[in-house]
């Protein structure tokens, strides 16, 4: 139920769809026939506390139960990829126990998409939709489930193509690429290639296309699309602070050096301080961005740092060079 209606708060629509929920859950438990039938309201006036009188709402909710359904058989065919005990679990089937159809409907998504995980792209439930899926008897208290699989191939990479590329090198989008030529085809690994393309921040777009090998019907050539974005960035801008007075900033940097995506940035900070001006206070860095330095998928920072600042009672010229190296750690 609703906040209000735990509360003791009376709110129609509330009532109704916490009722409805209770069916459901009846029916997650195998009562398939559950429903709800009535809900009766009878409002009375009892006095609240002394002198004030409010309103109440009894209400009588009327449930139908219905017998509950038992999974008694479970038989799979053309399953090979998989354990039967596996897929039993996916499903959520267990033998002896109520029959979830709601646990079930999600199972045949779930198991599809292990499928698909695998490799087996065009993968289908022969029978999802028919009538001779689950087969009741006895009255509906007794279910068998049958599903037929047809698994399909399961496809591998025949070859990886790309499109699109102007000024970027190939390795750079082959070296991001988790599949191989020969690799199992899974789609998951097709949709992380994609993601992490799209994380170099050099394309504006990128679609993979999957495209039947001609040659060879349980391989599939990987079809890659990209369009690459502007790799040059000028920024900058004027602004205040009440400690350092009027400030000037900018930014520039190009993210594709060479075509290997490399990049070079410089910002710098310019300000005039209202009080105590003595000099013109700044701050500039040039760093650069070095991606699978040395063919490893490490990035390489350097970086190097000038200002000159204004204290009290000293000013000082600063120069600073650091170097990084970061490595992801989950890809």
């Amino acid at each position: 139920a609703s906040v209000l209606a735990q509360h003791g708060y009376f709110v129609e629509k509330d009532v109704q769809k916490a009722a409805e929920l209770v069916v459901e859950w009846m029916k997650s438990q195998g009562y398939l026939a559950a429903k709800l039938v009535k809900i009766n309201t009878a409002i009375s006036e009892k006095p609240k506390r002394a002198g004030v009188r409010a309103q109440a709402v009894k209400l009588v909710i009327y449930l139908y139960e219905g017998d509950q359904t038992i999974v008694r058989d479970v038989e799979f065919a053309g399953l090979t990829a998989f354990a039967a005990a596996d897929v039993e679990t996916l499903l959520g089937l267990d033998r002896g126990k109520p029959l979830n159809l709601f646990a079930f409907s999600e199972g045949l998504e779930t198991l599809k998409g292990a499928y698909r995980a695998k490799g087996y792209l065009s993968v289908r439930i022969a029978n999802e939709g028919g009538e001779d899926v689950v087969r009741y008897s006895e009255e509906n208290r007794i279910a068998d489930v049958r599903v037929e699989i047809n698994e399909g191939f399961q496809y591998r990479v025949a070859s990886i193509q790309g499109e699109g590329l102007v000024k970027t090198a190939e390795k750079v989008v082959r070296r991001e690429l988790l599949l191989k030529e020969g690799d199992v085809l899974s789609e998951t690994e097709v949709a992380n290639c994609e993601t992490r393309l799209r994380r170099l921040g050099i394309f504006s777009l990128v679609t993979l296309r999957l495209i039947d090998d001609p040659s060879r019907p349980d391989y599939k050539i990987v079809k890659i699309s990209v369009q690459e974005g502007t790799p040059g960035v000028l920024a900058g801008g004027p602004g205040f602070r009440s400690d350092l007075g009027f400030r000037l900033f900018g930014q520039t940097a190009y993210t594709n050096l060479w075509g290997l995506n490399h990049t070079l940035a410089f910002t710098t900070n310019i300000n005039r301080r209202v009080e105590n001006y003595r000099f013109y206070e700044y701050q500039g860095q040039l760093a650069y961005l070095y991606p699978w330095f040395l063919g490893d998928p490490m990035m390489f920072r350097p970086a190097l740092t000038i200002s000159g600042t204004q204290y009290i009672r000293f000013d000082a010229t600063t120069v600073n060079a650091a170097v990084t190296w970061e490595r992801r750690l989950v890809q």
